[in-house]
């Protein structure tokens, strides 16, 4: 770091000129060290260098000096005409996924054979009895807020007594399946993303692709 500080805090009226007659090795540090000097105000020149530290040199500079990319704002015209083929490619996509998954279910049912039980039950497991309790605690916790809040207007009215029945009802036929969704959802749906995602860059999706 002591290196870097002089080399490249040495000011200098002219062209900085390395001398490399004495390199004979040249690792990541040193590529970096030399692309930091590219950036001086009169630049540099490196003399005397071995061909395969030149070599090295030379890719260090295609890698890391991509050519600058303009990008061109697009007129009303074009960006309607770029939003409305990305819409189709996506509702093909789309589309075309609901027909494989369709043809696979129709396979499947013409041919049960091809069921594999044991895999249905292990995502079974996985994504619904493994998260009961989260169901259950976020019910209950929902029951008891509505509970409190619903009470305290019945007591108004005396209508305290039917708060228990009206709670019961509530969670059993509209807000138990809605969260039941809602988790199912976030909890399950987050993990299977996440999973795919990992298979994605682990390259599993390209081999199962190949086969």
């Amino acid at each position: 770091m002591k290196i870097w500080e002089q080399v490249l805090g040495a000011e200098s009226s002219g062209q900085t000129i390395f001398d490399a007659s004495d390199l004979t090795f040249c690792d990541e540090s040193g590529l970096t060290l030399l692309y930091e000097l590219r950036s001086k105000p009169n630049g540099f020149k490196l003399i005397n260098v071995s061909p395969s530290i030149e070599a090295l040199y030379g890719t260090m500079l295609k890698n890391f000096s991509p050519k600058p990319v303009e990008k061109k704002s697009l007129d009303i015209v074009s960006s309607l005409g770029k939003w409305l083929h990305d819409t189709a490619s996506s509702t093909k996509q789309s589309i075309t996924f609901l027909g494989s998954a369709c043809c696979a279910l129709t396979e499947v049912l013409l041919h049960p054979s091809q069921i594999r039980f044991g895999e249905i039950l292990s995502v079974s497991d996985e994504a619904g009895s493994r998260a009961v309790g989260i169901i259950c605690l976020i019910g209950f916790l929902m029951g008891v807020i509505i509970a409190f809040e619903t009470a305290l207007v019945a007591q108004i009215f005396g209508a305290v007594i039917f708060v228990v029945n009206g709670i019961g009802i509530a969670m059993t036929r509209e807000l138990g399946p809605l969260m039941t969704a809602i988790l199912f959802a976030g909890r399950s749906g987050s993990a299977f993303a996440a999973q795919l995602g990992t298979q994605k860059v682990n390259e599993e999706l390209n081999a199962l692709t190949t086969f």
